[in-house]
């Protein structure tokens, strides 16, 4: 492990880190461009400032997305977290937390100002963790064929119109098997599944692209920007206007 264990990276192609873990905590933030963040169970994006925790041995990747992709990363030890389960935990809307992390870097690993620096992330940390519940943006991963299938299909299509009958094309399944299939293992419908993918695409147009907010919806698979509004407003609680202009309200 480098000696700097706190460091500004930039990718500037698109990078898939492949599976892998580290045997200290990491905390990453996305300064420019988006990360789409998986781990065994999830799939999620960060961007924006916000920030990912990976504790210690979460077998992870990260694969970027846009021409350029900015990031801090942050490694380090604390034996509390040792019992966390392995999962990556997104934080949002933590500026003291993000401000401690960029400060370390360049610092070197005995500078007393990073050590008091470090205390005091690992107390944020464990409050935030206390309470954590996952973000609603997260996109499970199936671990079933059937499942799969379903997954694959609506990664192909999610641009176009999509109904439940139409998940008949890769099961031969009822409507009413397939969304009870669905739902016993990932805990949401595949139209669920459907609106989230929607989603997380628009969201990394909105964070890589000029295209204007009409045009996203549309490549997205909306057929109106208001409903393109509405489920954007439901899952994220604010306007995709809003959104790219960094705003955090509607």
């Amino acid at each position: 492990m480098n000696k700097n264990l706190s460091r500004i990276q930039t990718y500037t192609k698109k990078e898939d880190s492949g599976f892998h873990h580290h045997r200290l905590h990491q905390l990453l933030i996305v300064e420019n461009g988006v990360f789409l963040l998986e781990d065994e169970k999830k799939r999620e994006l960060l961007y924006d400032y916000n920030i990912a925790f990976i504790p210690s041995k979460t077998k992870h990747r990260t694969l970027t997305w846009g021409d350029a992709v900015k990031f801090h990363s942050l490694y380090f030890d604390a034996k509390s977290f040792q019992s966390l389960e392995k999962n990556i935990y997104q934080i949002t809307d933590n500026p003291v937390l993000r401000a401690l992390i960029i400060s370390l870097e360049g610092k070197p690993k005995q500078n007393e100002i990073r050590q008091l620096s470090l205390k005091l992330i690992t107390k944020i940390l464990e409050e935030i963790l206390n309470k954590y519940k996952s973000k609603n943006l997260s996109l499970p991963i199936a671990k079933t064929e059937r499942n799969q299938k379903i997954i694959m299909y609506i990664e192909k299509n999610f641009r176009k119109k999509i109904l439940l009958e139409d998940f008949q094309n890769v099961l031969p399944l009822s409507t009413r098997q397939i969304d009870r299939t669905f739902r016993s293992e990932l805990k949401i419908s595949p139209l669920e599944y459907l609106k989230l993918k929607r989603i997380q695409m628009s969201i990394i147009l909105l964070e890589t692209t000029e295209e204007t907010i009409t045009e996203i919806s549309f490549r997205c698979g909306y057929e109106s920007l208001s409903s393109f509004y509405a489920q954007f407003e439901e899952i994220m609680g604010t306007s995709p206007k809003r959104f790219r202009r960094g705003g955090d309200s509607k």
